[in-house]
């Protein structure tokens, strides 16, 4: 077995989404919302929605990495490592949907596992790719993400307003040798775990089985406990902080160092004081949410690739941060050349929907 070198790292990019795209107007009049309302709260105008056969979380993670390895032209032979790091699953674990994708990419002699830790998975996910130990064969490894989040949305105004914004997609990334943009071998991560039960869904699980009871009383749904909006800024702009400033001192780096910021597709409010407070804007990151909401832990992937596109990677490091309520974490790559990173949108037009 071959460990990997310090220059391991991302390859190329895939993205997947599904085609029914819904308008804010449709979200509001679908949910029975006042239409100002939700244009102010989530300055959302469009996200994608899951509504065929075919766009199950392993469908769309399927493609994605499909496109990363296509973008890349890596055949599936020299995979060594799938790591599938979203929440949603077309079935309940022990199913496992890397397994499903490796199935359906036909990747034999390789591990595949899912990590679950929310949109932080992500992270966990480049590292543990970084520090996996593959065959001189196989070389290669995709982190993938896919979430097909809008069924789980109540129609009785059960969930909370912002999960309105969750959208359904995928976003992969192939990590190898040799690559232009070396990640760092330790990400910095930050837990709470008393605020694991902020947003959940309460059954399905152990303690609420699946009932008849449950469907009645709409417990198949996201919820959220009663936290004011002004504590949840200060959370996410004071962890994000941290985790940033502590993944650039893993690498003996300071904030003046970093020349690109990617982070979940947080509210607006959170992204411009987060930006603030690290004394950057909004040419320093890439978002995604105006068109394709809150996608998970395939956030940061696809805005990557936004940003890839609109030729906005210079040399230079840059940090990926995901979180949830009770983790954030965060982990730097090293951009050694402007847009190294491949993607088929490049290569192939509008294939690529990001």
């Amino acid at each position: 077995m071959k460990t990997t070198d310090e220059s391991f790292g991302i390859i190329s990019i895939g993205t997947d989404f599904p085609s029914c795209e819904m308008s804010i107007a449709e979200i509001a009049k679908k949910y029975n919302y006042d239409l100002e309302f939700l244009k102010h709260s989530l300055q959302l105008k469009t996200k994608r929605v899951a509504t065929k056969d075919d766009e199950h979380p392993s469908d769309m993670a399927t493609r994605a990495c499909k496109n990363a390895l296509e973008s890349a032209n890596i055949s599936t032979d020299e995979v060594g490592l799938v790591i599938y790091t979203g929440l949603s699953r077309d079935y309940l674990p022990a199913w496992s949907a890397a397994m499903a994708v490796m199935n359906n990419l036909e990747i034999e002699g390789a591990l595949g596992y899912d990590l679950a830790l929310g949109c932080v998975g992500s992270v966990i996910g480049l590292q543990n790719a970084k520090k996996h130990s593959y065959p001189s064969h196989k070389p290669y490894a995709l982190v993938v993400c896919a979430e097909r989040w809008t069924h789980t949305i109540s129609p009785n105004k059960e969930s909370p307003t912002a999960s309105l914004g969750h959208g359904d997609g995928a976003g992969a990334i192939l990590l190898g040798p040799n690559s232009q943009n070396p990640i760092s071998s330790e990400a910095y991560y930050k837990s709470f775990p008393d605020f694991n039960d902020k947003l959940l869904i309460p059954a399905g699980g152990t303690v609420n089985p699946p009932s008849q009871e449950t469907i009645e009383m709409n417990m198949h749904y996201k919820k959220a406990k009663k936290w004011d909006f002004k504590g949840v800024v200060e959370h996410y702009v004071s962890s994000y902080s941290e985790i940033v400033s502590g993944a650039l001192k893993n690498d003996n780096l300071s904030s003046e160092d970093m020349k690109f910021l990617l982070i979940n597709q947080v509210p607006v409010q959170i992204r411009s004081a987060l930006f603030k407070e690290l004394n950057l804007d909004e040419s320093n990151t890439s978002t995604t949410f105006e068109k394709f909401g809150h996608v998970g832990g395939a956030d940061t992937i696809i805005a990557l690739e936004k940003a890839i596109v609109e030729k906005k990677i210079q040399k230079g490091h840059f940090v990926i941060a995901s979180s949830t309520f009770s983790t954030f974490g965060a982990i730097t790559v090293n951009c050694k050349k402007a847009n190294s990173i491949r993607t088929l949108k490049d290569q192939l037009g509008e294939k690529s929907a990001a």
